[in-house]
């Protein structure tokens, strides 16, 4: 005998079938399909279940909100996991496949600026590539176990990330508290205090879909270009396209 398939129990319930499919949706972010429509009109003749697009939409944007709340937790908990700074980097790509849905399917056309991560280097930027380089001629050709082997290129990510931080993290946090104080109406003390106010302030309902969602599609803009490091094309994907 042998195994024919792994079965994974973890968020199995009773519920509508868009919901598999949202979740087919979500995860093609990572785990692409040559045509993403095409499979749902195969799985509608197989199965005889009609595929509702605005049911399927829903589903898919809950997937997507789904990671974000589970990696914002992780990356929020400041415990030691050799995955945490890969749920960081996810946080930033559903964060802003989150924005491109809801503002999709409420009609609402949002502005991505273009990131000039080309910013001239620091005083640091040659220890971050001389560490980088060292990682990547000594460190790995020396490594056997594939599991040690893959949390170090996750590490050398990570450090290629930091580099980029080191270079332009202060001009994005200014940029993000610039926005911030617009749509707020009033200036930030910073990014970390103006973010915990603005969501106070959407709690009271003070803010409109459109201007929140324009805040947001330029925080996750630049957010992405700074994890593109780490997260390579990740950091570009585009929201699933559902439909023909």
């Amino acid at each position: 005998s042998s195994d024919l398939a792994v079965t994974d129990w973890e968020l199995a319930h009773l519920g509508d079938p868009m919901e598999d499919l949202g979740w087919v949706a979500t995860r093609s972010l990572l785990q692409s399909f040559d045509d993403l429509p095409a499979w749902f009109e195969d799985y509608e003749r197989r199965s005889g279940i009609v595929v509702d697009p605005f049911s399927l939409r829903y589903w898919t944007i809950c997937g997507v909100l789904r990671c974000v709340v589970g990696e914002g937790v992780i990356a929020a908990s400041g415990a030691h996991n050799p995955e945490r700074a890969m749920a960081i980097g996810m946080l930033s790509m559903h964060r802003s496949i989150l924005v491109d849905l809801l503002a999709s399917t409420t009609g609402v056309v949002v502005e991505r600026p273009n990131v000039d991560t080309s910013v001239g280097s620091t005083a640091r930027t040659a220890l971050y590539d001389i560490v980088a380089e060292t990682f990547e001629t000594t460190v790995m050709p020396a490594l056997s176990a594939p599991m040690v082997t893959h949390q170090t290129r996750a590490a050398l990510r990570v450090l290629r990330h930091l580099s980029l931080a080191d270079r332009i993290g202060t001009q994005i946090e200014q940029q993000s508290c610039d926005d911030l104080a617009a749509l707020m109406g009033a200036g930030v003390a910073s990014l970390t205090t103006g973010t915990a106010e603005l969501a106070h302030r959407i709690d009271g309902g003070e803010f409109d879909d459109a201007a929140l969602l324009a805040y947001f599609a330029r925080d996750t803009s630049r957010q992405s270009a700074l994890t593109e490091p780490m997260m390579g094309r990740l950091a570009r994907v585009q929201a699933p396209r559902l439909t023909r």
